[in-house]
């Protein structure tokens, strides 16, 4: 195939009569006017400048790679890497840019879970809270939740669907009890979780800047190029290299979010702590008299108390599954396909259960929060599918082919107006990942059939599970005959006949063993994604030599109308005055999706950034920027936050989610400033002849009941479940008693006395000397601010009361 000379070819047809009347083009043209005597037909080229392409010269060249293909390459190389590990390296390259819709929707979604436990904690306390110390409460709730963040980036190994409750109930136990004692020569396991957690902010990854660095160079190339496209509008050939930039918008962005779902730079070592604490409180729980302490210090009701008894016996029978190698593979990153991680299950349930009703200040009532936390309902288990993550896959599916809508406007209105060899390179990139999305989503849904049914105790004859058995059959039989007829073409094959039986026999064996992910992983995606990859690489260097540079590339042959003719007045350089609203538009489309999701990642990065920080103090100090940050913006994001509100509400109407026969709506935390929570509803009957009222007094909500009785039967109030702080009680003889009492339980003691008496709760670890009588308004007598205090008047003879203030302790 001979080089193409254009402009000989143009010159030749312009003044030689014979091949006007031959090849002139006398049909309708799009987007330009039409030209009697430059305008040749498809099949004129070909015959007169031949089949071969035109490459650009060598300045042009040089002008693309500088301009463009150095920039990717820099931000490629800042890519989140494993290392020493070449084979996964290129699966995960291959993936990132073959699947990049699936890639990205998977990040956002780990971002996205990352950002839940980091509202979580500055959820945790009150906004003016500015909490130092290392060693306190809130301390350690950052810990655990940060903690959470790194599991949810490792694979769990495949565990007996029986055990999926209690692989969850023990990963909550792990994260957030603070009285289970493990095994000597163990630590506390709030110390241990402390020391985990900085140890993994040590292993955590650093070098944001190059990342930074790497993605301002691809946008000062991209600036560049959209200068020398509207500064010399109509050149054909920097629009197209404007083009090329435009189609890998979404690269950055993809490298981007790796700043913000980070991998560790040993992911040996992470994986190996998480196992090791997962193993010594699973052996903790298989303790009989270390669970009896345990489940003493549970602050709960006698039905939550033995909810939790059942899944301890859970966890323990489950053991021999749960320990040795719990956490396995690093999936970081959307490096394995069907990664759903541990974060989302337990997040949403603590969420649903208390964390979103409590809002701001949930963590007051430590014991309390802890209680709800480690309890929860655990009913679902580690893996089931949210339909809240639809849109991380929509925003990913919006950045991806946004960005080639994008150049595809840009190439397709650009003279020849049609669908071109750019146009359409650019088209089918975009079909194959989003293909390669939807097939990945449906084996997904198809597959998690047979995996709830059974975490369910479902009947598996839905049809989705037999569809997944079907494909399973079918895979099993024909990739079989496929090898085998490659053994047989072989021209080995009769010399080596019984070697290549043997290894067919042992594949079949393993093959047997494969489920419907497993076949797709190796038959579909991962050849697809491979294939994707290649193809971009080749609309690149296309676009860089000159490639496209033909009769049938430049005469838009592939769309249904247009094309089929070349105008060379307008080949090189396109004059009409319409076409820079084309480009116009084509820029605008996919700057705007690179502009907004760099704005969306670097704000979650620094949102996000007091869960991860090292240093205590500076961790207190990005928080409060945070939540200053939050507090200005809150204006601006409260649409969103509506619309967020109004998508939940539609999801959980349409998508019910079942629990225990019920349907039940998945609650949402949403950012406030102040305090929301105002205690149970007045009236509400909580425990045999107790209900719930206000005080009168603005005080908040109080416990009343009818008999002193009903006082001692072991009422556990919504509010005031733990341990009672310390407390004093004043008879009318002005006998007095203080101490401690462990549950609400030991009124019954001191209402059999049968006087009436005061009861005055102080937070703990203040002494009632100490802390001083406190007054009407809640202040000390010396006029400072003291402790809440909770009051009781149990009377024989008429209603008792139990102090159960909402603001708690």
């Amino acid at each position: 195939m001979h080089h193409a000379n254009f402009t000989e070819c143009s010159a030749h047809f312009v003044n030689n009569k014979t091949a006007l009347e031959l090849y002139l083009y006398r049909g309708p043209v799009e987007g330009i006017p039409y030209n009697d005597s430059t305008t040749i037909t498809y099949a004129g080229c070909v015959a007169l400048c031949g089949t071969g392409w035109a490459g650009y010269p060598w300045k042009d060249i040089a002008g693309t790679l500088t301009t463009w293909l150095l920039p990717i390459v820099g931000i490629l190389l800042q890519a989140p890497f494993e290392s020493n590990a070449f084979l996964r390296t290129v699966q995960a390259l291959a993936r990132w840019i073959g699947s990049p819709i699936s890639s990205l929707a998977y990040i956002l979604w780990n971002i996205a879970m990352s950002g839940k436990c980091a509202l979580m904690v500055d959820m945790a306390t009150r906004y003016d809270e500015h909490i130092i110390d290392p060693d306190s409460d809130f301390a350690s709730i950052r810990d655990s939740f940060y903690i959470l963040t790194n599991m949810n980036q490792y694979t769990i190994k495949p565990l007996p669907s029986a055990s999926a409750a209690a692989a969850e109930s023990l990963l909550r136990i792990a994260l957030f009890s603070r009285d289970l004692a493990l095994a000597p020569p163990s630590p506390p396991l709030s110390t241990r979780r402390a020391s985990l957690a900085h140890n993994m902010r040590e292993y955590r990854r650093r070098g944001v800047v190059p990342v930074f660095i790497s993605t301002l160079w691809f946008i000062v190339a991209l600036g560049i190029s959209i200068q020398a496209a509207f500064g010399q509008i109509g050149e054909n050939a920097t629009a197209h290299d404007l083009a090329l930039g435009l189609l890998l918008a979404w690269l950055p962005l993809l490298i981007l979010c790796g700043i913000v779902d980070r991998n560790p730079a040993a992911e040996g070592a992470v994986r190996r702590d998480l196992n090791a604490l997962v193993d010594d409180v699973c052996e903790a729980l298989a303790d009989r008299p270390t669970v009896r302490v345990y489940l003493d210090t549970i602050y709960a009701s006698a039905e939550e108390r033995a909810a939790m008894a059942n899944r301890v016996r859970a966890i323990a029978d489950a053991a021999p599954e749960l320990r040795g190698g719990f956490f396995q593979g690093f999936a970081g990153q959307a490096r394995v396909r069907w990664h759903y991680g541990a974060a989302h299950p337990i997040l949403s349930d603590i969420e649903n259960c208390f964390v979103a009703e409590r809002g701001r200040g949930w963590s007051a009532d430590e014991a309390l929060a802890r209680t709800k936390l480690v309890l929860g309902s655990a009913e679902r288990g580690l893996f089931w599918f949210n339909a809240r993550e639809m849109g991380q896959v929509c925003a990913a599916v919006g950045v991806v082919v946004g960005s080639c809508a994008g150049a595809f406007v840009l190439s397709f209105f650009t003279p020849t107006v049609g669908l071109g060899c750019r146009s359409l390179g650019y088209l089918i990139f975009a079909v194959n990942a989003f293909g390669l999305l939807a097939v990945e989503f449906g084996v997904w849904w198809a597959s998690a059939a047979r995996r709830e049914g059974e975490v369910r105790g479902a009947r598996l004859g839905g049809w989705r599970s037999r569809f997944a058995d079907k494909i399973e059959e079918e895979l099993l039989s024909i990739v079989p005959q496929i090898t085998a007829a490659i053994f047989i073409l072989s021209p080995s094959h009769q010399r080596h006949i019984r070697q290549h039986r043997e290894i067919l026999a042992r594949h079949v064996a393993k093959w047997r063993a494969y489920t419907l992910r497993q076949w797709m992983q190796r038959v579909f995606f991962t050849p697809g994604e491979i294939a994707n990859t290649a193809w971009l690489c080749y609309i690149t260097f296309a676009q860089t030599i000159g490639l496209y540079n033909t009769c049938y590339c430049q005469s838009s042959m592939y769309g249904i109308r247009g094309g089929g003719y070349i105008d060379f007045s307008q080949r090189s350089v396109t004059r009409t005055p319409w076409v820079k609203w084309y480009w116009s538009a084509g820029t605008a489309l996919s700057c705007a999706i690179l502009g907004v999701g760099m704005a969306y990642i670097v704000t979650e990065w620094c949102l996000q950034s007091h869960l991860s920080t090292l240093d205590v103090n500076a961790a207190a100090r990005g928080l409060h920027r945070t939540r200053v940050f939050r507090a200005w913006t809150y204006p601006a994001r409260y649409p969103l936050l509506l619309a967020t509100a109004w998508s939940s509400w539609v999801l959980n109407l349409v998508l019910r989610q079942q629990r225990r026969g019920e349907h039940m709506a998945q609650k949402t935390l949403v950012w406030t400033k102040n305090v929301t929570y105002r205690g149970e509803e007045q009236g509400q009957l909580l425990s045999g002849g107790v209900r719930r009222e206000s005080d009168g007094e603005g005080g908040g909500d109080w416990a009343v009941g009818d008999r002193p009785e009903d006082l001692g039967a072991g009422i556990e109030l919504p509010t005031y479940p733990g341990p009672l702080p310390e407390l004093r009680y004043s008879y009318e003889d002005g006998a007095v008693e203080e101490g401690y009492f462990d549950r609400v339980t030991s009124l019954g003691s001191i209402d059999a006395r049968g006087a009436v008496g005061l009861l005055e709760a102080r937070s703990r670890g203040s002494s009632f000397a100490e802390s001083g009588a406190e007054d009407e308004e809640g202040g000390r007598g010396d006029g400072t601010e003291g402790p809440v205090v909770r009051r009781a008047y149990p009377a024989p003879a008429s209603p008792g009361v139990i102090g159960g203030s909402s603001d708690g302790v």
